[in-house]
């Protein structure tokens, strides 16, 4: 086998030759005219991308070996150095006066309704719909609030009486059969416990 072509800077025949730009013309170059350009911006982008494909598919080399249809755990730097989570209650409620509270601390503060809401990262139009009623509140955005500004916008929602009576029942059941439920198949009787 001969070489590939002749270096189109020096003339000499070489083996493997490489693109280069060299004052702006792309010249195939032997391996010693390449020092005299530099690499096109094509040829960069295109390695950068050979070099993203050939590192994820480093990450998942392992599953390929073993075989394994599971994928590799992730590390999450991010809730290792938050901490534990606080689990979410499903019974908290914003306060009734909550817009009220809001817009006399905005007050106080001396903040435009802009300010006021970039302090927390919420839009401006989103923050006034809230000070003059016409949208409800998120629980984020009040919990937000309360962390900035030592508020008190959320609160726990009390539980009704028929709720407690509920509860009371469940506890007191002590024969389950009482308590199930039948379904009827179609065409067909319940069969009941006797």
């Amino acid at each position: 086998m001969g070489p590939d072509k002749e270096c189109e800077l020096c003339g000499r025949e070489a083996y493997g030759l490489v693109r280069r730009d060299i004052e702006g013309a792309i010249m195939y170059v032997c391996s010693d005219c390449q020092e005299m350009g530099k690499e096109p911006a094509v040829d960069r982008k295109a390695r950068a991308r050979t070099a993203k494909k050939q590192k994820n598919t480093a990450k998942f080399q392992n599953i390929y070996q073993s075989g394994s249809s599971a994928p590799a755990q992730r590390r999450s730097s991010s809730s290792q150095s938050r901490g534990p989570r606080k689990p979410r209650l499903a019974n908290l409620k914003i306060v009734d006066n909550a817009p009220q509270i809001l817009l006399k601390t905005r007050t106080k503060q001396g903040l435009t309704t802009k300010e006021f809401a970039q302090s927390i990262l919420i839009k401006d139009n989103y923050y006034k719909r809230i000070e003059k009623k016409t949208t409800p509140m998120s629980i984020d955005v009040a919990r937000k609030f309360e962390k900035k500004y030592r508020l008190k916008l959320v609160e726990e929602e009390s539980r009704g009486e028929e709720d407690d009576e509920m509860s009371k029942f469940m506890a007191n059941d002590s024969k389950p059969s009482d308590s199930m439920i039948y379904f009827k198949k179609r065409g067909q009787k319940p069969e009941y416990d006797q």
